[in-house]
């Protein structure tokens, strides 16, 4: 997805095997490509000129023997056209049904060999634009009500629980929600304070019984409509955890991007030259210029930091007037979703320049023989700068004292600190807190009472647009010699060999504001660091047996790479392939590798920034009842470990924390003491090419990754979780959360990177592809047709995973954590392709499938598994068609329809919009239309 992580908007980043962007290693023409995001590895293909890619090749497992870190899980390379003569123009339009959602590309490729064949030019420009989609503007309202679930017995054995809770009702096989029902988070009430209105919520005496901001859910609740009048809002079935059903709320698809704005430009250039007979001289240059823009939510004040109103405040209506004067007040205490001062945002400006120049060639090597040998030896520079403006980037003490208005001497409205300064007296805000006079004379008073009364002078005075910049460059030097050693009665023995020198920087300056801690964003700190690998490395293939009875083919590979790092200091990797061919029909395979990742920079040197996590503490009373309730094994252990622990960190009779209706501080960064990770993988499996079916290839792989001492970030609510549901609070996760010695609340928690005991995934890969002549199947069903009906092929690829988990606990080696089935992480996903091809014309099916996926923590799930409804999200089915016809070697006209039923989130994921961390493997977008024509000379 395009929305996650500030910064990422419009990139395309690759994750094989589920496991993270960071462990697949993309490449370019077999050579490194600088990242798209500062301190990490990430690539984005979309900089990659479509039009010069000439295929693409995909190796899983680990392969960092042979290409380096990162490639854990496997590589993708992209290898581009080198022979490109003549002139393409292509463009393409394309608009969806829902949303407004337009998509257009332009592109110009002309190329030429010159010196009588020597040398080859090519020149590609790409264009491509795309809109942004608000969440709300596509599809369905996000809603619970009249979903239904399979609750036939099939369905439970799948989940060796009864599936029908008492409160709901059993029908045809189908479990029908009431229609009162409603789960909390679909609401910016549920987000802020379960009932929340657009022009904010406040809660009448006691409005602070604890002095600590935070309101009783007990409290009845009052708002605002539009122009300030005060109304009580419905609070039917409020709870203690400021949960409702069938109560006011706002959707916070409202203010979500579904997909941001994109402008990307690529300009690609590149040249070969044959010097001589054995040198021929390569360069490849590149300038991508991305822009995106999406808007997301305002800035919002809730709990202990909500609005302090007086009583004396001007915008006050009259009967906000008599509510303080009827209830004895002096101020209440406003929380509110502030979408009239502007939506925060970003427009993210992304440059990236790349410069690839070598020699290659082919010699004979006098020492074996004269046997042909290849080399390659090339320089590699690329560098990523980016611009990220935080649009509407509040200034909390600016919005602070304008939201503290009073009447003038002379009847107009100004902020009480200009008041203050009039007077002599130093300027606070309406808490009390002084206020720097400087910011204090350019106040201008906001209207926050009702909607949409904002001024544009009040907006400017507390929004401000700060600027971040980043840069990332990488270097690297690498040179290759190949060739075969001797022969052997099966073929000769190949070997390779090589060095390379690699350094990373990356380097991130926040805007001044952020740094000082003055905005509404987080407070943010400069990132520097860098790295640089010395790498040797080495490979062979040796030929064992060759049509010899039981072996058409027997060989092994082998290949050994040692690396010498700056920051993690010397590692080693290997690898070793066989591979078997009995007969003619079938071929077994085999990969066993030891890869390595070492650290990247944003995991070592990321300082740690600010951030803010919203959880449920796991101590709460209300928490653990509900798994002493939800009476199943899981649930019961995890309860008593709960009491246990929570008590051990001096947890008070009947705690109740505050930190479910509030987000909680902490801090999120690097590691300076992390070491590389390392993976154990291998594959075993078969390829059938039988002789009595002609045209029909299939293959099954089992694939196993272990990763010891993986590196990864746990979030906030598995470091609660995990400190009090270990054996004892002696973790290393109980010592990342701090707590308030008096009340026990949580008062920090830090995320920092580190490394994991173990990560474990495993699954079989399976294709099958076959191509057939349609009046060869006519032939077999005894008919003769004249007419040519043309071929057809089909391909089935697909991935079913057995094990996805980790283990995050070395003290705990036997507790793991697992992500199987988990939204995002579905145990099946099936891509099915259809291509029928007559003449001119081609038509092309594709179908994608998602299996069913749990929208709640797979642990959670067992322990209490109707804790929250809808907890699936249901078997997911996306239908593309398209079309091409050629109508001579100058002109092609193309076209088609992606997600042709209309399959949208809000189908299948409650309160989703496609771009969370899961929600993000589904389409968005609905029904997509476009066409396009290509142009060749």
């Amino acid at each position: 997805n395009s929305t996650r992580f500030i910064g990422t908007g419009g990139g395309n980043l690759l994750d094989l095997r589920d496991l993270g962007t960071a462990r697949t290693l993309v490449l370019v023409d077999g050579k490194r490509h600088v990242s798209q995001s500062p301190g990490t590895s990430a690539v984005d293909v979309n900089t990659i000129p479509s039009d010069l890619i000439d295929r693409v090749e995909v190796i899983t497992g680990g392969a960092s023997a042979i290409y380096g870190a990162d490639a854990v899980t496997g590589v993708v390379n992209f290898i581009l056209k080198d022979d490109f003569e003549g002139l393409k123009f292509r463009g393409q339009a394309g608009t969806g049904a829902e949303g407004e959602f337009d998509d257009f590309f332009f592109s110009v490729t002309g190329g030429s060999n010159f010196a009588d064949g020597r040398g080859n030019a090519v020149v590609s420009v790409e264009y491509a634009e795309r809109s942004q989609v608000q969440a709300s503007a596509i599809g369905n309202s996000v809603s619970s009500r009249g979903r239904t679930i399979d609750c036939t017995p099939a369905a439970q054995a799948v989940y060796g629980r009864d599936l029908v809770p008492d409160d709901f009702i059993a029908n045809g096989g189908e479990c029908t929600v009431p229609d009162n029902a409603g789960i909390a988070f679909l609401s910016n009430a549920g987000t802020f304070t379960a009932i929340e209105s657009p022009f904010g919520v406040f809660a009448a005496s006691p409005i602070d019984p604890d002095g600590d901001g935070v309101f009783e859910s007990s409290v009845p609740y009052f708002s605002f409509l539009p122009d300030g009048t005060v109304f009580q809002q419905n609070t039917n079935n409020l709870t203690p955890d400021l949960e409702c059903f069938d109560c006011d709320f706002v959707d916070l698809t409202a203010t979500t991007t579904a997909q941001p704005r994109i402008e990307r430009l690529n300009f690609s250039a590149r040249l070969n030259y044959e010097l001589t007979d054995w040198a021929q001289f390569y360069l490849d240059t590149k300038y991508v210029n991305t822009f995106t823009q999406q808007t997301g939510q305002p800035s919002f004040d809730n709990g202990g930091a909500a609005i302090r109103i007086n009583s004396d405040n001007a915008f006050a209506s009259e009967s906000l007037q008599d509510f303080f004067a009827d209830n004895g007040l002096d101020a209440i205490f406003l929380q509110r979703f502030n979408v009239d001062l502007g939506r925060r945002g970003e427009e993210n400006e992304r440059e990236t320049f790349r410069v690839v120049a070598g020699f290659k060639g082919d010699f004979e090597l006098p020492i074996f023989g004269g046997r042909n040998w290849s080399y390659d030896a090339s320089f590699n520079y690329g560098e990523t700068n980016r611009n990220l403006v935080a649009v509407n980037n509040r200034l909390n003490e600016n919005f602070a004292i304008a939201t503290d208005a009073v009447f003038a001497p002379d009847g107009s409205i100004e902020c009480r600190v200009t008041q203050q300064l009039r007077d002599g007296e130093t300027p606070t805000d309406a808490a009390g807190n002084p206020v720097d006079p400087s910011v204090a004379a350019r106040c201008v008073p906001a209207n926050v009472l009702g909607f949409g009364n904002i001024s544009g002078e009040a907006e400017a005075f507390v929004n401000v647009d700060s600027i971040r910049t980043d840069e990332n460059t990488q270097l690297v030097w690498n040179a290759t010699a190949a060739g075969d050693l001797f022969e052997l009665p099966a073929g000769p023995v190949g070997f390779a060999f090589g060095g390379e020198y690699r350094e990373e920087t990356s380097n991130t300056t926040p805007a001044l504001e952020d740094s000082l801690g003055l905005t509404f964003g987080n407070v943010l700190q400069e990132q520097n660091g860098s790295f640089d690998v010395y790498e040797v490395f080495a490979e062979t293939r040796v030929p064992v047996l060759r049509d010899v009875p039981f072996a058409k083919e027997l060989s092994f590979e082998g290949a050994v790479r040692y690396g010498d790092y700056s920051t993690v200091g010397g590692t080693t990797t290997y690898q070793g392939k066989a591979l078997w061919a009995p007969v003619d029909d079938i071929t077994f395979r085999g990969v066993y590798s030891v890869a390595i990742r070492a650290p990247n920079i944003g995991e070592l040197f990321g300082p740690l920034d600010q951030n803010f996590f919203q959880v449920t503490d796991p101590c709460s009373e209300t928490d653990i009842v509900e798994l002493e309730v939800a009476g199943t094994p899981e649930a019961l252990a995890a309860a008593a470990a709960r009491r246990t622990n929570c008590a051990a960190l001096g947890r008070p009779d009947g705690f109740e924390s505050t930190a479910d209706d509030a987000t909680l501080p902490g801090q999120q960064g690097g590691n300076i003491n992390l070491f590389e990770e390392r993976a154990v993988t291998y594959t075993v499996g078969a390829v059938l090419q039988p002789r009595w079916i002609p045209n029909l290839s299939a293959s099954v792989d089992y694939f196993n990754v272990q990763i010891e001492d993986g590196i990864g970030v746990t979030q906030a609510q598995e470091i609660l979780d995990l400190c009090v549901e270990s054996s004892s609070i002696n973790n290393a996760f109980c010592a990342n959360v701090t707590r308030d010695p008096n009340t026990f609340e949580i008062t920090n928690i830090l995320s920092s990177a580190i490394n994991f005991s173990a990560i474990e995934v495993e699954g079989f890969d399976y294709e099958v592809v076959y191509n057939v002549a349609l009046n060869d199947v006519v032939g077999l069903l005894g008919r003769d047709m004249d007419l040519d009906l043309g071929d057809m092929t089909f391909r089935v690829i697909g991935a079913h995973y057995i094990t996805n988990r980790s283990f995050p606990l070395a003290s705990d080696p036997d507790d793991p954590e697992s992500i199987l089935g988990e939204l995002g992480q579905p145990k099946n996903v099936i891509n099915f392709n259809a291509v029928h091809r007559k003449d001119a014309l081609t038509l092309n099916y594709d179908l994608r499938f998602l299996g069913n996926q749990l929208i709640v923590d797979d642990e959670d799930f067992v322990a209490n598994p109707f804790a929250q409804f809808p907890f699936e999200t249901g078997r997911a089915f996306f239908h593309d068609v398209s079309a091409r016809y050629t109508f001579n070697d100058t002109v092609a006209l193309y076209g088609g329809i992606d997600n042709l039923t209309n399959n949208l989130p809000a189908d299948y994921l409650v309160a989703s919009s496609g771009t969370g961390a899961g929600s993000g493997i589904f389409n968005n977008i609905g029904r997509f239309f476009y066409a396009g024509v290509e142009l060749s000379f």
